[in-house]
C-alpha cells in the first residue's frame, strides 16, 4: 500500500491558510508514510476485530469498532513526561 506524494501535497495544500505556503519534499514524504502505516494498522485491528468476532469478512463496522484505537493518543501511565524523537522517513522504514 502506497500513497501518492502528489495527493499528499494536494490535500495538505487544500488546507493550508495561505496559498503560498510551502511544504518540503521529505515532509510529505514523511505524512505520506505516516498514512500508510495508519491505514496497515487499522486494516490488521479491524480483522482482529473480525475474527474476534468469528465473521470471515472485515467491514466497515470492524474498522469503525478499531477506529478510536487508531486516533485517539496513547499516553504512558507514568507522570514523566514523553521522550521527542525526531521522526524521518528513514526511522519510519525501520519500523515496516
Amino acid at each position: 500500500m502506497k500513497f501518492s506524494e502528489k495527493l499528499i501535497y494536494e490535500f495538505m495544500k487544500f488546507h493550508f491558510e495561505k496559498s503560498n505556503t510551502r511544504i518540503n519534499a521529505d515532509a510529505i514524504k514523511l505524512v505520506a508514510k505516516i498514512m500508510e502505516l495508519v491505514a496497515k494498522e487499522g486494516a490488521t485491528r479491524a480483522a482482529y476485530q473480525a475474527k474476534q468476532e468469528g465473521a470471515d469478512t472485515v467491514t466497515v463496522e470492524h474498522l469503525e469498532k478499531v477506529l478510536a484505537q487508531l486516533i485517539i493518543p496513547r499516553l504512558t501511565q507514568h507522570n514523566s513526561s514523553v521522550e521527542r524523537v525526531q521522526c524521518t522517513p528513514e526511522l519510519l522504514n525501520t519500523a515496516l
